[in-house]
């Protein structure tokens, strides 16, 4: 059992101007002539960028860096500052984002939009509709298009360029959650069931349906970055690491609960008695170090690794609840978004002042990389 110790090295930036209301997602668009760009959008209806300034360059395929005990000098930046670029308001509780290759960001609102905001000057333009709330949008560069999953059950292509419907999947229960990486694409249903889908043939069936072993109902999904298995998470405090082509190894563990004093679990299984258990809000994977990160209801953000079940490390615990987290494509820099996560309905909303705040977290290896069995 660990007490709440936390790793000084981590280095946080706040972003000015954050969202007056929660975070619903996060992306980040890396350019090797510029700084890196972070884009939130939240449930009041805006959509904000900054410009994330660092004292050392980011690289999409870096070196690992020291061990915790090495006097070699540590790679990650270790002064930053962000800078508001733009905020825009679309009108409509904006409920997911993703960069479009530096020219633009496509959102998903509440209201069934697909909105395209071009760069620099925020100017908005519809790029589609679906006939329910907007869940998730990512980009699948390889069929040129920007994928849509909405409340409605459809998921649906569209060209990026002239805005054209390419294809449509529609699921047999309304999707929670989804992620795209490369050219898989994992959505996951109220129905309890992860449906996988090759993006290289979209006129296939998914090509791997998965039941998930949760009782209560899940929330968010993150694919690994080599492909071959994916995490989810849910209200219930535990994440659930799903392997395509071994599904004997999947399996589940515990995290996001605290005992009456403080303690936080330090493995992904333990025996002591928990008795706050949290929300894990979101999950997403290093792609420098293949570990993950999961955020809690508990103001936790927790770090993984899948293969020797343990945890790697954690950050200062929040006073409001982890709604998202989300890495930078080099690794080194973890955005966290803090707000109300609604575990507690409405009474937990007015009972309680919640901190909206979005920071960029400089993260040292000893947080994020594995350690040795």
């Amino acid at each position: 059992m660990y007490n709440t110790s936390t790793a000084p090295e981590a280095i946080e930036c706040q972003c000015p101007g954050s969202p007056s209301d929660t975070v619903s997602d996060m992306d980040w668009y890396w350019n090797p002539n510029s700084f890196p760009l972070l884009a939130a959008t939240s449930w009041d209806g805006s959509v904000t960028v900054w410009e994330v300034q660092t004292n050392k360059p980011l690289t999409l395929n870096p070196t690992p860096g020291p061990t915790a005990s090495s006097d070699a000098e540590d790679p990650r930046p270790t002064q930053m500052q962000a800078i508001g670029k733009l905020q825009v308001n679309v009108g409509s509780p904006a409920l997911c984002c993703c960069f479009l290759l530096g020219e633009g960001i496509v959102i998903g609102t509440l209201d069934k939009r697909l909105m395209l905001m071009k760069l620099p000057n925020g100017e908005l333009s519809q790029l589609g509709q679906h006939e329910a709330a907007i869940k998730r949008v990512r980009l699948d560069t390889g069929n040129r298009c920007v994928v849509s999953i909405g409340l409605d059950s459809a998921i649906k292509w569209w060209n990026y360029e002239t805005g054209q419907l390419m294809h449509t999947i529609k699921l047999v229960s309304p999707p929670v959650d989804g992620d795209l990486k490369s050219s898989v694409l994992s959505v996951m249903c109220e129905n309890h069931r992860l449906y996988t889908y090759n993006l290289n043939d979209l006129r296939s069936n998914p090509t791997d349906v998965h039941m998930t072993s949760f009782n209560y109902p899940f929330i968010t999904v993150s694919l690994h970055p080599d492909l071959t298995s994916l995490a989810t998470g849910g209200v219930e405090g535990r994440v659930r690491i799903v392997n395509f082509q071994r599904s004997n190894s999947d399996f589940t563990f515990r995290c996001h609960r605290l005992t009456d004093a403080g303690q936080v679990t330090s493995t992904v299984s333990t025996n002591v008695e928990e008795n706050n258990i949290y929300c894990v809000n979101s999950v997403d994977f290093n792609p420098l170090y293949k570990t993950f990160a999961t955020a809690g209801g508990d103001g936790y953000v927790l770090f993984w690794d899948k293969d020797n079940k343990a945890r790697t490390g954690l950050l200062k615990q929040k006073s409001s609840a982890i709604t998202q987290v989300k890495f930078h494509p080099s690794g080194r820099l973890l955005a966290v978004a803090t707000g109300y996560d609604w575990s507690l309905g409405i009474t937990g909303r007015t009972q309680k002042n919640h901190t909206y705040q979005v920071s960029v977290f400089s993260l040292p290896d000893v947080c994020i990389k594995k350690k040795k069995p």
